[in-house]
């Protein structure tokens, strides 16, 4: 087996610089690896459908960890099998919402290709730009979010600009009876148990690829766990402080300098990625 079987990657502040744009260096690093037999993985807060986005932007067929963890699928050569899924507990659904109307928070409802939102000012609609943005993610305005007629959504997120001070209402309010992620302009609620760490765990058994040959790349603090999994957990430059104390290794170069194909194609070099099987 060689050193490394698996690449698995962020997206957003990792393979995506800060234009939302990948570059075509790192399209052709990340493909290289796919060219020694080794398998690529996406590993996202995206949903599924934004992720396949970016898939297509690099005209490859990969695994893909959506949602932090809570959805994981099979290549399209495998009719996108679902691997792992693991929604929102329903009976937590209006509590979340409740939070959201009482504090004049807006939230993104996912569901799958679609995020179901209902901005209540300027300053949410700033937030909603941004996200699509962002992501590409396609939008559909409501009246009522306990209408939605999906009730096991992957995860559902408060967005804000205060996260510190939601993420540390929400624990209070859910402890361990749900996960609750901070980032940078949001704050998601997730199933417990559900990050990517634990994502990325699920489909190293999927794959029967031992955790020692896996290679991480990741910039936030929802790839914290991620980065601790995975033999080689590798923090962007540009991550933040907590990401790059628990990686075993910090790029050279940032998100908008290719810091992920300058490594990968030091590894390459090395003769680093290769097949599961010998």
């Amino acid at each position: 087996m060689a050193k490394y079987c698996l690449l698995a990657v962020d997206i957003d502040g990792t393979l995506m610089n800060s234009n939302h744009e990948v570059s075509q260096r790192t399209i052709d690093a990340v493909r290289r690896v796919t060219e020694t037999g080794a398998l690529v993985a996406l590993c996202t807060g995206r949903s599924t459908f934004c992720a396949e986005l970016v898939e297509k932007t690099l005209g490859l067929d990969l695994h893909i960890v959506s949602y932090n963890g809570a959805h994981i699928v099979a290549p399209r050569n495998f009719d996108r099998k679902v691997v792992f899924i693991n929604p929102v507990p329903e009976h937590h659904i209006t509590t979340i919402i409740d939070y959201a109307n009482e504090n004049r928070h807006y939230l993104n409802y996912y569901d799958n290709e679609l995020v179901h939102v209902k901005p209540l000012s300027d300053e949410h609609n700033a937030l909603v730009q941004r996200y699509q943005a962002q992501t590409a993610a396609v939008f559909n305005y409501v009246e009522d979010y306990a209408n939605i007629p999906n009730k096991k959504p992957c995860k559902i997120v408060v967005m804000t600009t205060d996260t510190k001070t939601v993420t540390e209402q929400l624990k209070v309010m859910f402890a361990d009876q749900l996960q609750i992620i901070r980032g940078e302009f949001f704050v998601e609620c997730l199933a417990p148990d559900v990050h990517k760490g634990a994502g990325l765990q699920k489909l190293s058994a999927y794959l029967q690829i031992p955790s020692e040959n896996i290679v991480a790349f990741g910039d936030g603090w929802n790839d914290i766990e991620f980065l601790q999994f995975a033999g080689m957990g590798m923090a962007m430059a540009n991550g933040y402080k907590e990401t790059k104390a628990a990686a075993k290794k910090v790029t050279r170069f940032d998100n908008n300098k290719d810091g992920v194909a300058h490594e990968i194609e030091q590894m390459l070099l090395e003769g680093l990625f290769g097949p599961a099987t010998s």
